[in-house]
């Protein structure tokens, strides 16, 4: 993370673990989002390794 996006970037990121609006944010969103396109390329990739 750092290497990529600075040490200031980081310690942002470390403040805001403890804002509740962030954490939800996260829950409700992203996360959800980021297993559904996950899901979605490993049956992608199934059906061509099939094919």
């Amino acid at each position: 993370m750092v290497k990529h996006h600075g040490q200031d970037k980081y310690n942002e990121m470390l403040l805001h673990l403890n804002d509740p609006d962030k954490i939800n944010l996260t829950q409700n969103c992203i996360i959800p989002a980021f297993l559904n396109d996950s899901i979605g390329k490993i049956i992608e990739n199934s059906l061509v390794e099939k094919n």
